[in-house]
């Protein structure tokens, strides 16, 4: 924000400053002021030229000057001294001669650049005086200071040293050859590597040469400082006759031969004087009309052929060729122009402040203007009217004569004359006032207005024109409309008026303004040229002249002999340009804002001496010399704007073919740009975008820098173009870039990043293996441990089934073991029964009876039996294979003992269970320990266990 607000301040204070600067001179010429203010350099400037792309340096006080019609900018040589003397050689190198310093200039990216050639000459001869002249012969570069003359050999690049007999004061050309002035010897001519004696010296033996001239063939013309002008013929050198009169010519510090074959001669005290070949003075420019200062030091004309000066205190541009010169009738007064007419053979220009009448005709170089008698006062238009030159004034009618003005009648403001030849050859003049219509049979005797005053109608009538065709008159009212009047001539009456509005084609029914062009009715309109359909009996848009119109406030409508049409638009004045009936707008920018508003003049009598009134006077335009020429732009500075200014090109012209890169710490751009242009810098507007950014081109203006903050990484091209007026469109110009991502975005960040990445995806790849391998592994032990858990369970399951189900043949066998027991008892109980029956008697029924009953018993206890050995095979089916496996001898009884031993029953319980007496269990027993080997001490039921 700081830096708009500041870059406001200067714009405003440029403008402003340069706006001052304007002023005129006799001739008209357009005269541009710059100051030290302005250009915040030294007050004094020595020496100016121009180099093959328009830019103008200065030799300042300070340093050296560039200047490129919107941008100053100061070169500061390396001992700050001040700049004397600019050469600019057919190489387009520029040369500088300052004080104890000299070297030339080389243009880059950054603006110039400053080499000096000191290191060329001898150490002891470094010292020295102001260089004050630089000429160039053969290759080679001559400087001259007061004591020696620096030789520069651009081949060989070495320099020697001239050195006269007295003081160099002064050097110069004369055709090919180099001359100086050696003040002890004369003129001399720099020959074979020496200088020769060849002219006659005598005339300006004591006087000091300023500077040679080419004036006709093989002569020139030599100025002094103190001795006026002379002219050297051959080798002989004369006063020059044609100036030595006057006492204007006899302190001459600088001049100049034309390219139109005028001499201008800057004086040291008397400004700039122009002459014609034969010694007529043409114009004396200075301090009293337009310069800044009467001392002169250079004078330069450049490819515009427009004259640049230097002096004492700034720099003045005088437009010269320009075709637009500025007329002021009186410099005091400078009153507004409203009407001019080329009338015997003199200009008469019509203004606030009455009539003035120049002293010379149409081919003048100066503006002297006579006011004329009786005409004081405001004026409306002038009109040659049928060999008289009437005027419509504020104050009525006059006719203008050699001796003054003849009034017709006063008291009634009049606005302008409408003539018209009625059929039997009288003429009848419709004026239009303030009040209404007067009408008039004769521009001759004075008249009262009350009584020629046509009734019916009290409008004001500034336009009034008259239409073949429907045999009416046509007149305009800004605030009413359009007017249609039928007049009866005879009656001195109006028969019909027709009032025209939005609502008969017209844009709108205020602001119409009605003329007569090309023979045809039209009407200036809020929206371009309207023309009248007679059959329609309305307004439409004109067939040619809308499309080219359209938008235009138009007051003004005139054309020319050419059948040009001049408008007048809102204070700008256009031309539609005519070219084989074919029309071209064209805007004349020079003018705007200065035609006086409502109000315009355009004298179109001659197209090359245009009279346009103003609001100082008058503009005398030379349209057949004014150039819609393309300006040329360039881009002045580009600069980085993000913490500090940083320079990033300086390029006048050259389009950059590669793109510039640029760090994202620089994102942030303010280009500056403008076009060459000296005499109309202001009327030059500027159209600009930012490809890569910016969505089309900004709106035509006469800003001349933008501003792009915070631009995203990416390529980019700034196109600026420039017109003059309307027509003349200057061609892109462009600046390429490139905006480079921050660090932390380039490519090697985003290869670091990759890496980076790679590795941590490598990474967190190998810790998710290594993590799924632990969780693999530990699942998979977890498994096993599942697996070998499910297996011990499975085998704890078998084995508690196992031992559940030998638990329960064990319980099983128990059950039957003692259930054969039992039933061993019970036989045993039989048998004693039956004994005891026998030996008691019992009865036979009875007995019989009880022993059925125990029989039935003992074969159930059969089944037992059978189903006992089952069990007790399957409960011991392991241990007898082991038994076997160890002692093999072991019969089926013994296994049969042993599992019996095992289960630890008695004796007696085995007996019964094998049906025999116990002798014979203990015998088997025996028996059994034998073929198990046993020892006494062991159990056999403890050692059957542990197998």
């Amino acid at each position: 924000m700081k830096n708009l607000i500041h870059g406001i301040c200067i714009i405003y204070y440029c403008l402003f400053a340069v706006i001052a600067g304007y002023a005129q001179n006799a001739s008209g010429l357009k005269t541009i002021n710059y100051t030290s203010t302005q250009y915040d350099a030294g007050f004094q400037n020595w020496d100016i030229l121009q180099d093959k792309e328009q830019v103008m340096y200065m030799a300042n006080s300070r340093g050296l000057l560039t200047f490129n019609g919107y941008y100053w900018s100061l070169l500061t040589l390396p001992n700050a001294s001040v700049t004397r003397t600019l050469l600019l050689d057919n190489e387009g190198v520029l040369y500088i001669g300052a004080q104890n310093e000299f070297g030339y200039l080389s243009k880059s990216d950054h603006g110039l650049q400053y080499t000096s050639l000191l290191d060329k000459i001898p150490e002891k001869e470094r010292q020295f005086n102001d260089i004050w002249n630089i000429v160039e012969s053969n290759n080679t570069i001559f400087f001259r200071e007061p004591h020696r003359i620096f030789v520069y050999n651009k081949e060989a690049k070495d320099i020697k040293i001239l050195k006269p007999e007295g003081t160099w004061s002064f050097m110069g050309k004369i055709g090919q050859d180099i001359v100086a002035q050696d003040d002890k010897i004369g003129l001399l001519v720099y020959q074979n590597s020496g200088w020769k004696k060849i002219f006659d010296n005598s005339a300006v033996k004591n006087s000091i040469i300023s500077s040679i001239v080419p004036y006709q063939q093989n002569s020139f013309l030599i100025t002094t400082q103190d001795e006026g002008i002379f002219l050297l013929h051959g080798n002989m050198i004369s006063p020059y006759t044609a100036t030595a009169q006057s006492s204007l010519f006899k302190h001459i510090y600088a001049a100049k031969k034309l390219s139109n074959g005028n001499f201008l001669f800057g004086t040291i005290s008397y400004g700039v004087i122009t002459i014609k070949p034969d010694g007529t003075i043409v114009d004396i420019w200075n301090k009293k009309n337009g310069l800044l200062s009467n001392d002169i030091k250079a004078i330069y004309e450049d490819q515009e052929k427009n004259i640049w000066l230097a002096q004492q205190n700034g720099v003045s541009y005088i437009s010269l060729n320009s075709p637009i010169r500025y007329i002021s009738t009186d410099s005091e007064k400078e009153p507004t122009g409203y009407s001019s007419s080329y009338f015997n053979g003199r200009y008469w220009l019509g203004t606030s402040d009455g009539v003035y009448r120049s002293k010379a005709g149409k081919e003048f170089e100066k503006f002297e203007f006579d006011r004329i008698p009786g005409t004081g006062g405001q004026v409306w238009k002038l009109q040659n009217i049928q060999d008289k030159l009437m005027l419509a004034h504020d104050k009525g009618l006059f006719e203008l004569q050699t001796s003054g003005a003849k009034r017709l009648y006063g008291n009634f403001g009049t606005w302008m004359i409408a003539e018209h030849a009625v059929s039997n050859g009288s003429q009848n003049y419709f004026v239009g006032t303030y009040n209404g219509i007067l009408h008039l049979s004769q521009l001759e005797n004075a008249v009262n207005p009350e009584a020629l005053k046509m009734s019916g109608m009290d409008e004001s009538i500034r336009f009034i024109t008259y239409d073949s065709y429907s045999n009416s008159y046509w007149a305009s009212h800004p605030n009413r409309g359009i007017y249609q009047i039928f007049i009866n001539v005879n009656n001195n009456s109006f028969e019909k008026i027709n009032l025209y509005g939005s609502n008969h084609g017209l844009p709108d029914t205020y602001h119409n303004y009605i003329f007569k062009i090309n023979d045809q009715l039209c009407a200036g309109t809020k929206d371009g040229i309207y023309t009248y359909n007679n059959a329609e009996k309305k307004f439409m848009p004109h067939p040619q002249f809308y499309a080219l119109t359209k938008g235009l406030e138009i007051q003004y409508l005139r054309n020319d002999e050419h059948k040009n049409i001049w408008i007048a638009a809102a204070q700008k004045v256009f031309v539609l340009k005519n070219k084989d009936s074919k029309y071209e707008l064209l805007e004349i920018p020079e003018l705007n804002g200065k035609i006086v508003g409502g109000h315009a003049s355009i004298n179109t009598e001659d197209l090359s001496h245009v009279l346009i009134g103003v609001n100082q006077g008058f503009i005398h335009l030379d349209f057949n010399k004014y150039n819609w020429k393309k300006p040329s732009s360039f881009f002045h500075k580009i600069i980085s704007i993000n913490t500090k200014d940083t320079l990033l090109s300086n390029r006048y012209k050259n389009e950059n073919t590669e793109p510039y890169r640029i760090s994202f710490q620089q994102n942030a751009l303010r280009f500056e740009f403008g076009a060459i242009e000296y005499t109309y810098q202001q009327e030059i507007e500027f159209s600009y975008m930012l490809e890569g950014y910016d969505k089309g081109f900004s709106e035509w203006s006469t800003k001349k820098d933008k501003e792009y903050t915070n631009l995203a990484p990416g390529s980019y091209t700034f196109i600026v173009k420039s017109r003059f007026g309307n027509a003349a469109e200057s061609d892109k110009l462009t600046y390429s870039f490139q905006v480079h991502p921050p660090w932390y975005r380039s490519i090697y960040a985003y290869l670091v990043y990759l890496i980076f990445l790679t590795c941590t995806l490598y990474m967190v790849h190998k810790m998710q293996q290594r993590k799924f391998f632990l969780k693999a592994e530990q699942k998979s032990k977890m498994h096993q441990l599942q697996l070998s858990s499910s297996e011990q369970e499975i085998v704890k399951l078998k084995n508690a089934n196992l031992s559940a189900e030998v638990e329960y043949k064990n319980k099983e066998l128990s059950a039957l073991t003692l259930h054969m027991v039992k039933r061993a008892e019970v036989l045993n109980k039989l048998k004693t029964y039956i004994k005891d029956a026998t030996k008691a008697g019992t009865p036979m029924k009875e007995t019989l009876s009880t022993l059925l009953r125990m029989i039935r018993i003992a074969e159930k206890s059969q089944e037992d039996s059978h189903y006992f050995n089952q069990q007790f095979y399957e409960v011991n089916r392991i241990f007898f294979v082991k038994l076997q496996e160890r002692f093999p001898n072991l019969t089926a009884n013994d296994l049969k003992l042993c599992a019996l031993l095992k289960m630890e029953l008695s004796t007696k319980e085995i007996a019964q269970i094998l049906n025999n007496s116990t002798k014979a269990v203990e015998i088997g027993r025996y028996r059994l320990r034998k073929k198990l080997d046993l020892d006494t001490a062991v159990k056999i039921h403890t050692f059957l266990n542990t197998v």
